[in-house]
């Protein structure tokens, strides 16, 4: 076998020889090489099973088996009897008549409530702000410390500046007599 597809290769390769190529396509470099790649994909569909032919496996569907499912029995029995006395008659519920209200009259009006408390309204403190602006500064001042407004790197910034803390207490006085 192999050697007629070498004697049909030979062959092929006399015949373009003698009889002279194909003019080369003149499409570039790129179809040039897309051309080959296809040519040689077509060749080797063709010659590739004559080359080295596969073995055929059969192919054999495995059975499958499903279980088979007993089906349940089905078991009745008769309830228990059970003996009781019935409940006795207990008659008809009574219900009671609701109390009556006293009426205070038409014309009198029921009494008025009297309330001990005394409702006034909460102090209102005004308390100053805990800070202090003075008008076109750039300083707010608190208790604790103030604001002032710097110029930083083109940029306007708050800074904080605590207050001195205050000084200690005095030392205690040892002194006896």
């Amino acid at each position: 076998m192999r050697r007629i597809i070498a004697a049909t290769l030979v062959l092929a390769l006399l015949i373009v020889g003698v009889l002279g190529a194909a003019p080369p396509a003149s499409a570039g470099t790129a179809t040039n090489v897309a051309l080959g790649l296809a040519a040689f994909a077509v060749f080797n569909q063709i010659i590739a099973p004559l080359a080295r032919p596969y073995p055929a496996y059969a192919y054999y569907p495995r059975a499958v088996v499903y279980p088979v499912a007993q089906p349940v029995p089905v078991v009745y029995y008769q309830p228990p009897v059970v003996y009781q006395t019935p409940p006795g008659y207990q008659g008809p519920a009574v219900y009671q008549t609701p109390p009556a209200y006293q009426s205070a009259g038409v014309d009198q009006a029921p009494p008025a409530y009297q309330s001990s408390a005394v409702y006034q309204h909460p102090p209102v403190a005004v308390t100053s702000p805990s800070y202090q602006v003075a008008s076109g500064s750039n300083v707010v001042y608190y208790p604790h410390g103030r604001y002032e407004l710097h110029l930083q790197g083109g940029q306007y910034v708050w800074v904080w500046i605590p207050n001195a803390p205050p000084p200690p207490p005095p030392a205690p006085s040892t002194t006896t007599n």
